[in-house]
């Protein structure tokens, strides 16, 4: 049953109004929905859509490409993104999401190892508030079940939102990955992935792994880390940054020094996910006696190979993996060789890290 109002009690309470609103009195804001408000829309400034202009390697050339990603600002005027987004990149422009422009013109840290880059713009909105990063928690296991928000450049349309929660966190060494069911998308590499709840930074998405359904981000804490080392760095300009050269190293390399029969050859297999830099080293022992050489791709239709030759001297060929599969180093003695073809090589993938993290 309603209550009726008598007409005396609803005049009264309409004058007080009025006799507030004449003294200049307004209902104070609730401060804790403008503060929810202000968070939940934080993300919208601190998660950028990149664009970059770079260049793939294609044995001893360089052929100019372009691709996208996305990153996320860590600190004033600096975002964390991918390795493999920003690695020979030489302008990287973006976008955050209520469409304001930022150019990002140098870097200051590259982890290979861990896929991940740190980039800065070439001047600050001091009205982007950085993101805020979660520190690692004694169990970081104990994360599990946590309610996530990721964001990506998802086809280089914008970014776009996913939700999902955090199903594993694997540690192994200096190497970890938070695991989350958010079906990240093409683009999205490089993006924040936020604490739905706070909007705490979680991690950096990395990538998806379709055997496992899932998909793969860098904690929180190993981007801290970084920025704690390179954060205040001068940092080097994209424009410089990727060149090869004696201080380019290599890492989970493979290196043999074998002698083969006449007509004998081996394989060397390696895996290598797309967009990856690797390069060979191939040196023949004796001039007077050329190795067969062959670098190809397992594809379902078997071995194709891409680079191949006759070499009779030391060559270094460089190249960036244009899709994830299995590539394979062929090393071989000519037939007609009258006596064993010695060669030593090395096959790797490219670490930036030695000539960008010392500068």
């Amino acid at each position: 049953m309603q209550r009726s109002i008598h007409p005396s009690r609803l005049m009264c309470a309409l004058c007080a109004v009025l006799v507030l609103s004449a003294l200049g009195c307004k209902p104070k804001p609730d401060e804790t929905v403008t503060e929810k408000t202000e968070a939940t829309d934080s993300w919208r400034k601190q998660s950028v859509a990149l664009k970059v202009t770079g260049f793939s390697l294609n044995g001893g050339e360089v052929k100019q490409s372009s691709w996208v990603g996305s990153g996320v600002f860590i600190a004033p005027g600096i975002i964390a993104t991918n390795a493999h987004v920003a690695a020979r990149g030489i302008q990287i422009q973006g976008r955050d999401d209520t469409n304001r422009p930022h150019v990002f013109d140098k870097i200051l840290a590259i982890d290979m190892a861990n896929d991940l880059a740190i980039l800065k713009a070439d001047y600050v909105n001091e009205d982007v508030i950085p993101a805020t990063l979660l520190e690692r928690p004694a169990d970081p296991k104990s994360l599990r079940q946590t309610k996530i928000l990721a964001v990506g450049n998802t086809g280089g349309l914008g970014l776009s939102t996913y939700s999902g929660q955090i199903t594993n966190v694997v540690e192994e060494g200096s190497l970890a990955r938070i695991l989350h069911d958010g079906q990240i998308a093409g683009g999205s590499s490089g993006g924040p992935l936020f604490k739905e709840e706070s909007f705490e930074l979680l991690g950096i998405n990395h990538a998806t792994n379709s055997k496992l359904n899932t998909s793969l981000a860098i904690p929180s804490w190993i981007v801290t880390e970084w920025l704690e080392k390179r954060g205040s760095a001068a940092g080097i300009p994209l424009k410089s940054a990727f060149m090869l050269s004696g201080e380019t190293g290599i890492m989970n390399e493979v290196k043999r020094d074998v002698c083969l029969k006449p007509g004998e050859a081996i394989n060397v297999p390696v895996t290598y996910s797309n967009g990856l830099d690797f390069l060979n080293i191939i040196v023949p022992k004796n001039p007077a006696q050329p190795v067969i050489y062959g670098m190809g791709a397992q594809t379902a239709q078997g071995l194709k190979y891409f680079d191949k030759g006759i070499l009779s001297k030391q060559v270094i060929r460089a190249f960036t993996t244009p899709i994830a599969a299995q590539y394979v180093l062929t090393i071989g003695a000519p037939p007609q060789a009258t006596a064993p073809t010695c060669v030593a090589f090395v096959i790797g993938q490219i670490n930036w890290g030695n000539q960008i993290n010392n500068k």
